[in-house]
């Protein structure tokens, strides 16, 4: 599967990640690629300092 999203996975509802788990995910899925985001539930779309940072 080339450029293809195989799978969509949240990790956290959270402001905090375990990135072990990120990668656990990546690799149990073969996959040669990630895609990370995250959103603001409030709306904003100006970055937080926390995002800045």
């Amino acid at each position: 599967m080339n450029n293809q999203i195989v799978k969509l996975h949240k990790i956290s509802y959270s402001t905090l990640v375990d990135t072990k788990l990120i990668f656990k995910e990546t690799l149990d899925h073969l996959a040669s690629g990630i895609i990370l985001v995250h959103n603001h539930p409030s709306g904003n779309l100006r970055p937080s300092e926390a995002d800045k940072s």
